[in-house]
């Protein structure tokens, strides 16, 4: 909707970080017009973008199961 933005997100991980079985990371990326789209069907932790110098709004971010993120190019 309109006037809505995702300000941050927050995770928590009740086991420890390294006693959690991770699964290998499965990204779908695309273009919309002006923006970067990102989305995977699991969880997927540390998202770093390095596009050889081409700066983006937001370069390091997760991906939460199924929810799409979308980067605008700066």
């Amino acid at each position: 909707s309109q006037g809505e933005a995702v300000v941050a997100r927050n995770r928590l991980f009740l086991p420890l970080h390294r006693e959690l079985a991770w699964s290998e990371p499965v990204v779908e990326a695309r273009r919309v017009g002006d923006r970067l789209a990102f989305r995977a069907e699991g969880y997927v932790a540390g998202v770093c973008l390095d596009l050889d110098g081409i700066p983006t709004a937001d370069n390091f971010f997760d991906l939460f199961p199924g929810i799409a993120h979308e980067v605008l190019n700066a």
